[in-house]
């Protein structure tokens, strides 16, 4: 079942249980009237409450709604980062951005010059305003450890380049820096 599925389900079930179990207690005092569709409708007692909670979450549900998604942005991409403290090497990798069951996904590897670091991917990404906003989770394998890293990206995109530039936050050291992200021709 897609996420957009899921939501309408959601939309239409769970303002209804309390509408039932009211209907039940206030059986008499129910109404329900429509005195030409132009007109609108008048709904009293748990039907009214259900209507007005049916619109309040269809207000919502499109506020939710999946942006479109310009089709550039979908694809393969070589990304380059540079860490705010000089000292620390630059970083590359590849990430492949899709949709699947209409949810943003970004996947893909990382590495420190030819050091293979651990594979990339998206937890949350969402499309707004020409930005892409995306939390991330790699996993390093290093000799003694492995390391998860979680963190948050923005960047912007510029569709006449083909390249999407912005920043990136790192929650595990509460570090930051730059990305920059190219299209593969």
């Amino acid at each position: 079942m897609s996420t957009r599925q899921t939501n309408w389900l959601f939309l239409i079930l769970i303002p209804l249980l309390p509408v039932i179990s009211l209907y039940w207690l206030f059986q008499t005092q129910n109404y329900f009237g429509l005195d030409g569709f132009w007109k609108g409708i008048v709904a009293s007692g748990p039907i009214g409450a259900y209507l007005f909670m049916v619109w309040i979450g269809w207000q919502i549900f499109q506020g939710l709604e999946r942006r479109e998604i310009p089709s550039g942005l979908l694809g393969e991409w070589d990304f380059a980062t540079v860490h705010a403290d000089p000292t620390h090497p630059k970083r590359r990798g590849h990430l492949l951005i899709s949709l699947e069951h209409d949810d943003l996904q970004l996947r893909g590897d990382f590495w420190e010059g030819e050091t293979f670091l651990g594979n990339i991917h998206s937890r949350f990404a969402a499309w707004r305003s020409g930005h892409l906003y995306f939390s991330y989770e790699y996993t390093t394998s290093y000799p003694t450890e492995t390391q998860v890293v979680i963190g948050l990206a923005e960047v912007k995109y510029n569709q006449s380049q083909n390249e999407l530039i912005g920043k990136w936050y790192r929650f595990c050291s509460t570090s930051a820096g730059t990305i920059q992200m190219r299209k593969r021709k």
